[in-house]
């Protein structure tokens, strides 16, 4: 998409929504936003940040995302993707922590609620999938099945 501060400069945007518009903070070169610098993106009349580094418009190492509604997710970019460790800071304070493999959740995920609740498990495109661990504030822990993101039971020793 064009960069709204950067005539004829160009950003990858993977998730456009309709009307949203992007400024960005550093410099355009061969028609694309490059370098460090900060992503204002506007949309539905709110507002997200992101900051990191940006190659040929695609975001790639590092970045910062911070969301409208106070949230805030940390991990790399690979080409535009999320691809890595990421920690998300949940409105509310629920705390997720795990892998990104091209922009979906996969692989090993903890969730952590501000009561002290831990929920520990493998997510797959997206979904939780198999055995989920969860361990309650007073020590004592459950597992719970899910089959591509649907709970099929419900908690058990």
């Amino acid at each position: 998409m064009e960069v709204a501060n950067h005539p004829r400069c160009y950003l990858w945007n993977p998730g456009l929504v309709l009307g949203a518009t992007a400024t960005w903070s550093s410099r355009c070169s061969g028609g694309f936003a490059q370098g460090l610098g900060v992503i204002l993106w506007a949309y539905d009349g709110k507002e997200q940040v992101g900051e990191g580094a940006l190659v040929n418009g695609r975001r790639r190492g590092p970045w910062v995302l911070r969301f409208p509604d106070g949230s805030e997710s940390r991990g790399p970019y690979v080409d535009g993707y999320r691809h890595g460790r990421w920690v998300e800071q949940h409105a509310g304070g629920v705390t997720a922590e795990g892998r990104y493999v091209n922009g979906r959740h996969n692989g090993e995920w903890v969730i952590r609620y501000t009561d002290g609740q831990e929920e520990r498990g493998l997510i797959v495109d997206g979904n939780k999938h198999g055995r989920w661990i969860v361990r309650f504030p007073d020590g004592s822990t459950c597992s719970v099945q899910y089959v591509e993101g649907v709970q099929q039971s419900e908690c058990n020793d």
